[in-house]
């Protein structure tokens, strides 16, 4: 390479003489410093003092296979410290002295090379002169280090070093940084900032060539296949990139649209068409793309996904436009170590495991887990066709041996099972009581989160409560009730629950119902307080239910770091939480997931039950995530923000859709309501129905003038309700500046407060319209248990002067100087719901009743209230006013909780949750008015092609997750019980202890469960012999007995025999006579007895049906007494058969009824049964049967095979118990 070597020697140097100055050749040698060995290397990283040599030569490196270049490399490094320690005169004398030819010397220095190097010529005294340019460097008057690279690889190489500099200069920064938190956990925060900043400031900078390479735009490689990033991080994290303006454009979305975000290619990969469903996200990513990404027959280079799409050509094309490449694309992902178990278990499983929704699929309370413990293998296989140089049986071992190592670390103790025992019984669970001092605890003021209860309804009003309620409303109050008692050994989980639905469905009116079971199945009659805490996300939500704010209940603040409750307040926490079994929480749209993690925590602070959520306590949450998201925060059902892993909270709550809308009595209005908050395309009469209720502003103001007014910005509604007052008296507010330093800052504060809005000035508005007879909102706080919530809606009656003489005037409400004369100082309101204000108005009646003709005892006293406005760090304003504004219009985000008949909507393309929130506000279509921007024609865009935006994906993906997880309840696996034996053609005959039948009939016609049944047997029914049977619809009476019916005083007791009118089978009664010598065998119970017919398509059957219900506290004996004389005919060892009697011992019988016999405890009466009339019991002994846990509702058989399954009721002590007959043997 003669060219190249003339090259290097005329445009570099490293001789003194050609420097104009020793002070410019002082800066060509190097001086060793920490940077030579900052990675740790033991002599000069650089490679300096530099190889002597004669000439200026182009070396290779000696090959990896020539068996003398290890003593070639320990030689090297001798000769490389006697070159730092000493010199030599000449090259002759250096070789000679280390006993070296030359080309032995050129063999050591070649095993040190790793590419072809170029070797300037040096002597001995220019070791240490890195090479330069005697123009450049008298120039720069710098350090000049010229480099001459061979290959293009090399110059690639250094390009990327310089680069990438400042990044691995902050991946080193990083190291520091995890090592500094390592060796010193013991400092401060301010410590830790301190050594942080020291950091910082040695941390690497951008160098002038790094900037300038990412100014040119200049990629840093290329390859000769594609490379596509599968974002395998948890959903939380990933990044979102935002559509290009081309893209925007084509697909026209506004201005204001949130839609602007590109979807990944996990979201592509679920969106993908059925004809690659079993195609997996590695495949799919790698091999195939949309159709419009090729370019003629040509494979997928210079991609533009943001392209004009072309119509799909070719046999490679699959389906909607999707093609597989001829090359595949390289894969790359985030790749966690195989220590991380559960984030290397998901992203296995992402990667190479076919899924639609990777949160219901995958995430889902870890149902990766599952899926890759039973896919390993194939998991592993798929892999390996991405990454060929991983060993399939190491990593199999390796993932066997994690798996053992955290089983093993998730075995619980003894000694927590043990204390979670211990807290149980000492918080009020089902061990020994212990509450002797803990009503001596005086609760701190501000701790009413548990109301003190009012009278329980009584039971014929609960019961007509529960009427009321449809078939889903009522089956989540039966499983609550369940969840409470229990049914025998089973060990049943707290009820915690999310049920919503859509707007109207009756969510809150559930609740309702739901606190009313809670109270009556879980205390005693003189308990003081609830047995549950009501609260919502807001105040206004937080009314309806007689509770407070989250915040406020639980002594929230809005810190990241979740306090704990001192000693004291703990302890009285846990003095008001005797007793307590559930929390109810409504509006949980508006929740963020943060607030809710707290929730859980303090629930577990206070019970001391942390290894169960929300401290084991049965938790009602409501809402509908359609409606509002909470503000600056994600949503409960996201992963906190402050959260960086583990299990999501919300995940572990069921979920309980209400379907049937009540509100909106127009049930495809509801419908239309569902496909917009969901984000679905609306059909074409959808949307002329939406159309068709167009108003102008006049034809409003004329025809609906009392309608409430809904908008989208602050500005249309002040401007509004400024309009709409007629003849109002501005009440303008007191302001005291305070904390200025001169006229003329208190001047320019003064105009900064004029300009804030009502929300910045903590409810209080400057200048108030005050006008009677219009409507006013409630814009702060005054009290939330009575109502008085900020978004309570009255309508101004009165406006209260301070009259003249101070004795004419009322109690003084004024916290700061007294008013003056003809000052307003109250405002009176009459409230829609009579209960808002109920302790105001309790409190101001004297005052009322002495104006009689001028207060009325319905109306609710507001007074002004005083807050401390912060403007700068010293200057505050104490403002004095009434906390209330004009409510002839409201924004939209106000009225979320509302319900309205009549509601003009001024229609505003925004987002898609706001007309959501708007339209469902108003209980019927046809009181809804629609207005738009200058009376122009109402085009309904929402519905025309859906929304598609990221948050109204994210809501349809968790209702997705949430159908998985729906509440198992008893009345679905009852409803599936009767379901399947009138598929086989079975018999259900359903034994109930109805406690007064005329009472609870319309609770039996009503049960979603109990009409199933072919028969009903009914014990404790009250019905006199003289009376005619009461009627239950679809039923016909065919036996019935009550030998208290000659009773003057009660007719407790008694039995009855109920067919339904569409069975298939028929029965009739059988008469039982009880004989004259054991008349004392009537004050022991009642039995009646029926023969049933079955019909089927291959037989005829009939079998006895009897009804028994015995008194409490009889022997074995006189039942046995009872027993024999209705079923003498068809016992054959009974000693007291008559010679004369016929008896038929094969005849299939099914005795049910209230035997009053606890057989969970003591079995000796289910042995006298079967030894005396041949009868087994086919009740599940190990199933209570009433609240209280014991079995005595039973069925007997002979000759029949029956399953029994206990349900529950609301009406009765006792469960009701399904019998279905499977077999029956022929007489």
């Amino acid at each position: 390479m003669p060219m190249t070597i003339e090259l290097v020697e005329k445009l570099s140097s490293v001789a003194k003489e050609d420097m104009p100055n020793e002070t410019i050749y002082a800066n060509q040698i190097h001086k060793h410093t920490f940077t030579c060995t900052k990675r740790g290397e033991t002599t000069c990283r650089f490679g300096i003092p530099y190889w002597p040599m004669p000439a200026t030569r182009v070396l290779v490196p000696m090959p990896q296979t020539d068996g003398r270049r290890s003593t070639f490399q320990k030689k090297s490094k001798e000769l490389r410290t006697c070159l730092s320690e000493r010199t030599y005169p000449s090259m002759n004398d250096f070789l000679r002295e280390h006993g070296l030819t030359f080309d032995a010397y050129l063999d050591i220095v070649r095993s040190t090379l790793r590419r072809p190097t170029l070797l300037f010529k040096r002597n001995f005294d220019q070791l240490m002169t890195n090479t330069f340019n005697p123009y450049l460097a008298g120039q720069i008057n710098s350090n000049i280090d010229i480099q001459f690279i061979l290959d293009e690889y090399s110059c690639a190489q250094y390009v990327v070093e310089y680069v990438n500099k400042s990044a691995r200069g902050m991946g080193n920064l990083n190291r520091e940084l995890t090592k500094m938190m390592e060796e010193h956990p013991d400092r401060d925060y301010t410590g830790q900032l301190k050594a942080l900043s020291v950091k910082l400031l040695n941390a690497v900078e951008m160098s002038a060539q790094e900037a300038a390479w990412y100014l040119l735009r200049q990629p840093m490689s290329e390859a000769s296949r594609q490379i596509v990033y599968i974002p395998t991080v948890w959903p939380s994290e990933r990044q979102r990139c935002h559509k290009r303006r081309k893209q925007l454009d084509r697909e026209g979305i506004a201005e204001d649209s949130t839609d602007v975000w590109t979807k990944n290619i996990i979201q592509r990969y679920e969106e993908r068409p059925p004809s690659l469903q079993d195609v997996y996200l590695a495949e799919f990513a790698s091999w195939y793309a949309n159709s419009r990404d090729f370019i003629d027959n040509e494979d997928d280079l210079n991609v533009h996904e943001d392209d004009d799409p072309e119509p799909p050509t070719g046999e490679r094309t699959t389906s909607r436009g999707y093609r597989k490449r001829l090359i595949g694309r390289i894969i790359r992902y985030r790749c966690y170590d195989i220590d991380e178990t559960v984030n290397y278990q998901r992203e296995m499983v992402l990667l190479y495991l076919p899924f639609r929704n990777e949160v219901a699929d995958i995430v889902d309370c870890n149902k990766f887990i599952q899926l890759f413990n039973d896919n390993k293998e194939t998991i592993m296989e798929r892999r390996k066709l991405y990454e060929n140089n991983i060993d399939i049986d190491k990593v199999m071992q390796e993932l066997e041996a994690m798996m053992i190592l955290q089983n093993s670390d998730t075995t619980e103790p003894t000694e927590t099972e043990s204390r979670r025992v211990f807290v149980e019984q000492l918080l009020g669970g089902e061990g020994a009581e212990n509450n002797d001092d803990v009503n001596e605890i005086v609760p701190q003021n501000g701790l009413s989160v548990v109301k003190k209860r009012s009278n329980v309804m009584p039971k014929q009003q609960y019961c007509e409560l529960l009427r009321t309620t449809n078939a889903e409303q009522r089956e989540v109050v039966l499983e609550a009730i369940h969840r409470l008692h229990g049914c025998g050994d089973e060990l049943l989980q707290a009820l915690q629950i999310f049920f919503t639905g859509p707007a109207g469905c009756g969510k809150t009116y559930t609740l309702k119902a739901l606190m009313e079971t809670y109270n009556r199945y879980t205390q005693n009659h003189n308990s003081l307080n609830n047995a549950y805490v009501a609260c919502a996300s807001t105040g206004k939500a937080a009314v309806p239910l007689g509770g407070t704010t989250v915040h406020s209940a639980f002594r929230l603040t809005t810190s990241r770091v979740t306090r704990l409750l001192s000693a004291e307040n703990l302890q009285a926490y846990r003095n008001m939480f005797v007793g307590v079994r559930a929390v109810f929480i409504d509006e949980i749209s508006m929740l963020s997931a943060a607030i809710l993690g707290k929730i859980n925590y303090r629930l577990q602070q206070i019970t001391g039950i942390y290894d169960q959520v929300f401290g084991g306590l049965h938790i009602i949450l409501c809402g509908d995530f359609r409606q509002l998201p909470p503000v600056r925060a994600t949503p409960c059902y996201t992963v906190p923000i402050n959260q960086l892993g583990g299990p999501i909270l919300w995940q572990s709550i069921d979920y309980f859709p209400l379907v049937r809308v009540v509100r909106q009595t127009d049930e495809l209005f509801s419908r239309i309501l569902t496909k917009i908050g969901d984000g679905l395309k609306l059909s074409v009469n959808n949307i002329k129905l939406i159309e068709s209720r167009h108003k102008s502003e006049s034809w409003c103001k004329e025809n609906v003038p009392d309608a409430v007014r809904l908008f989208y910005s602050n500005f249309e509604v002040d401007s509004y309700n400024r309009k709409a007052i007629n003849n109002a008296h501005n009440c303008i507010a007191t302001d005291i500046m305070l904390g200025y330093s001169s006229n003329s800052e208190r001047g320019q504060q003064q105009g900064k407060l004029h300009k804030m809005s009502v929300a910045e000035t903590d409810g209080l508005p400057y200048m108030l319209p005050l006008a009677v007879g219009y409507p006013y909102m409630i814009t702060s706080n005054i009290n939330v248990g009575d109502g008085l919530v900020n978004g309570a809606i009255g309508v101004l009656r009165h406006i209260e002067r301070q009259p003249a003489d101070p004795v004419e005037a009322g109690p003084s409400t004024s916290t700061t100087s007294p008013p003056t004369k003809d000052e307003i100082i109250t405002l009176w309101f009459e409230f829609p719901d009579k209960s808002t204000g109920a302790s105001a108005k309790l409190k101001s009646r004297p005052h009322v009743l002495s104006k009689p003709n001028t207060l009325s005892v319905d109306w609710v006293p507001v007074y002004k209230k005083v807050v401390n406005i912060t403007l700068t760090k010293t200057v505050k304003c104490k403002r004095k006013q009434f906390p209330c504004v004009p409510a002839c219009a409201i924004t939209i985000h106000k009225s979320q909780g509302g319900t309205f008949d009549v509601i003009v909507y001024k229609y505003s393309s925004k987002q898609q949750q706001l007309v959501y929130v708007a339209m469902s506000r108003v209980t019927s279509i046809n009181g809804l008015y629609i207005i738009t921007e200058k009376d122009s024609p109402l085009i309904f865009k929402h519905g025309r092609e859906g929304n598609d935006s990221q948050t109204t994906r994210d809501i349809r993906t968790e209702y997705i997750r949430l159908q998985g997880h729906t509440l198992q309840t008893t009345t679905k696996k009852a409803v599936k019980f009767c379901d399947d034996a009138t598929s086989a053609g079975q018999t259900i005959v359903t034994n109930i202890n109805c406690q007064s039948l005329s009472a609870h009939a319309t609770d039996i016609e009503t049960d979603t469960v109990i009409p199933r049944s072919d028969y009903l047997v009914l014990t404790e029914t009250w019905m006199r012999d003289t009376c005619e049977p009461h009627p239950i619809k679809n039923y016909e009476c065919i036996s019935r007995k009550n030998n208290r019916t000659d009773s003057d005083t009660n007719a407790a007791g008694g039995v009855a025999i109920y067919r339904r009118l569409s069975s298939i089978s028929t029965g009739k009664v059988i008469d039982v006579a009880v004989t004259d010598t054991a008349r004392v065998i009537k004050t022991c119970g009642d039995l009646c007895l029926a023969e049933v017919t079955c019909f089927t398509a291959d037989t005829t059957f009939k079998f006895v049906l009897g009804a028994v219900y015995i008194h409490p506290g009889l022997s074995v004996q006189d039942i046995g007494m009872l027993l024999h004389q209705a079923l003498l005919p068809y016992v054959h060892n009974s000693q007291y058969v008559p010679p004369f009697l016929q008896v038929d011992p094969n005849m299939p019988i099914l005795l049910c009824g209230d035997f009053n016999q606890n057989v969970k405890s003591d079995d000796k009466f289910l042995k006298f049964i079967k030894d005396t009339f041949n009868l087994d019991c086919v009740s599940d002994m190990s199933k209570s049967t009433t609240l209280k846990g014991t079995t005595i509702d039973l069925t007997f058989s002979r000759h029949i095979t029956a399953e029994t399954l206990p349900f529950i009721s609301y009406f009765s002590y006792h469960r009701p118990v399904l019998n279905k007959i499977t077999q029956i043997g022929t007489s």
